[in-house]
Order: C-alpha cells, then structure tokens, then sequence
C-alpha cells in the first residue's frame, strides 16, 4: 500500500463524511432546532441569562461529591 493509495482513501472518506454533514444540516428534522436558533440574536433576553442557563445545565451534569471520602 502507498502513500497515493493511503491519500484517496482519505479523499473518499472526507466526501463521505461532508455528503453526510450536509444532508443533516438540509434534513426536516433539523429544520426545527435551526429555525429556533436562528432568532436568537432578535430576542430580548440578555447574554447573562443564556450563561446562567449554561451555568445551571453544566451543574445538574456534575456528579455530586455526596458519598466521596478525601484521604
């Protein structure tokens, strides 16, 4: 195997990988969430209510030190 053989395998795998990335992005079901993110930058709700939103999702993800031992 050479390294030309090695590059198309690449070059395939990068078109199979875009092709498939652009029809998700194109798909109905993601038209849902886009049509919502797209409105963001209209809505009145300040930067620091989305961080605190962030702030409060990162939380829940956390495992809780409730039940650790510290040596």
């Amino acid at each position: 195997m050479d390294i030309h053989l090695i590059r198309g395998f690449c070059t395939i795998l990068m078109l199979v990988a875009f092709s498939i990335l652009i029809i998700w992005a194109f798909s109905k079901k993601q038209r849902k969430e886009f049509s919502q993110a797209e409105i963001l930058p209209f809505t009145n709700q300040p930067v620091e209510d989305y961080n605190q939103d962030a702030t409060i999702k990162q939380n829940k993800l956390k495992p809780s030190a409730k039940g650790a031992t510290s040596e």
